[in-house]
């Protein structure tokens, strides 16, 4: 069992009693009943709802983009979120404008991703990696603003 499985199963289980569920005790190896090793399991109604209940505060937590802005203050692609994001499961390409997609919000002009640059401390609106350009994606940067010269720099040697 992987340490991410074990953390969730613990938090299921946790949820249940904290919600006044029912536990029960299961065999720890199923086809083995009689061996007197148990554990505590959510009963299976009350365990699939809080499941379900973690998958959304994760999918929250995950879209409340907290480490994303963090990534992009730091300095870094959307080809690396999405890396991070995606792994091997999507072809290289598509990575940074599904992530890119997935964690935006549209604001009435189309989607954004808006966070403070570290180098300038400008409020940038990011337009995405479908937008172009760094100048035409980064949108706010103070002028002269030397991370978005380096990244347009970066942007047309790729070219």
């Amino acid at each position: 069992m992987t340490a991410a499985t074990e953390l969730v199963r613990n938090a299921v289980l946790v949820l249940v009693r904290d919600e006044g569920g029912r536990t029960v005790s299961r065999p720890l190896i199923r086809d083995r009943p009689d061996d007197g090793l148990t554990r505590t399991e959510p009963e299976p109604l009350a365990g699939i709802r809080a499941a379900l209940a973690l998958r959304s505060a994760a999918a929250n937590a995950a879209r409340d983009c907290v480490l994303v802005l963090y990534a992009r203050e730091d300095g870094r692609t959307w080809a690396e979120i999405g890396q991070a994001v995606y792994g091997d499961s999507l072809p290289a390409p598509q990575r940074p404008a599904e992530a890119f997609a997935y964690f935006a919000m549209d604001l009435g002009s189309g989607p954004v991703f808006p966070w403070v640059c570290g180098t300038c401390g400008a409020m940038v609106l990011d337009r995405g990696p479908e937008a172009g350009s760094p100048a035409d994606q980064e949108l706010g940067h103070a002028a002269g603003c030397e991370r978005l010269t380096e990244t347009i720099r970066e942007y047309e040697a790729a070219d």
